[in-house]
């Protein structure tokens, strides 16, 4: 299993989706063959089952992504299983990630805006007991699925929360992604005055980890460009020149997880046919 492991964050870190899903899909069903499971066994599960959705997510296999989610739901019922209050929180977290992330990747908004009360039913709990990551990420997920449906002040006041967490620091993907949909959020705000000062500290910011990659550097010049300029009607005009540029990068090896975790096309996309962008993700979706 440590073999699996190890080669499918290898292949999915140098882009080889296909690859790295066949060696998570491999490992969850090894795990799954033995014949008594133990308490131990169920965890091992589990977190394999948590790390084949974004997978499968990115490879557009909504249907397993759906069957995924509702194995992680499941775990209650194991009798085997000692179902502890921090694991009901840890279900609870990890399945709402995923389940709002299918949301977005679908532009199922009516499913994700009750995935959201569940959340906020559940939010002290999740606070109290949940791990530190899962639940920025969680923060992170209902912010995105905000913007898509075109709530921007309740996605920035969930951003705020990981913005204002310490432990956001060691966490270079979700603070990448995080200054780029804070940018976005400013941008919908009409906050122009503020672009400027967020893409040159964001710029600053990436170039210390391992450098600006493609679609960060275009998305930091239309932002910068914008909160000088009033680009009045040639604003749809750049909107389709960023598009054109960003439609042309392909994923890097190594890079950070913002271009599979923010869709800026789509994003791009719905503010040209000024629509939101749940439904650009819908209508991409049914056509793929």
């Amino acid at each position: 299993s440590i073999y699996l492991n190890i080669h499918a964050q290898y292949n999915k870190v140098n882009g080889n989706w296909d690859k790295a899903y066949e060696f998570r899909k491999e490992l969850k069903e090894l795990l799954e063959s033995r014949e008594k499971l133990e308490q131990g066994d169920y965890l091992n599960i589990f977190t394999a089952t948590s790390n084949l959705i974004p997978i499968a997510l990115k490879l557009e296999k909504y249907d397993e992504v759906d069957v995924l989610i509702n194995e992680l739901k499941g775990f209650e019922n194991e009798k085997a299983f000692k179902f502890t209050k921090e694991m009901e929180v840890r279900v609870l977290i990890q399945s709402a990630i995923a389940e709002l992330a299918l949301c977005v990747h679908l532009g199922r908004k009516d499913e994700g805006l009750l995935v959201i009360d569940r959340i906020v039913e559940n939010l002290d709990e999740i606070v109290a007991k949940g791990r530190p990551f899962p639940v920025l990420h969680l923060y992170y997920n209902v912010s995105y699925f905000y913007t898509s449906i075109g709530e921007f002040s309740p996605a920035l006041r969930w951003l705020n929360k990981i913005i204002n967490d310490t432990a956001i620091k060691s966490i270079e993907d979700l603070h990448a992604s995080t200054r780029l949909l804070t940018m976005i959020l400013q941008f919908e705000l009409g906050r122009s005055e503020l672009l400027e000062y967020l893409a040159r500290s964001t710029n600053r910011y990436l170039n210390k980890l391992e450098g600006l990659y493609e679609f960060e550097n275009l998305m930091l010049k239309f932002m910068k460009k914008h909160s000088r300029v009033s680009f009045e009607g040639e604003l749809n005009e750049h909107l389709v020149m960023l598009k054109n540029n960003l439609d042309q990068v392909s994923y890097e090896p190594g890079e950070r997880n913002a271009l599979s975790t923010l869709d800026l096309p789509s994003w791009v996309q719905s503010k040209i046919e000024n629509r939101p962008m749940f439904e650009v993700m819908q209508a991409k979706s049914i056509t793929s």
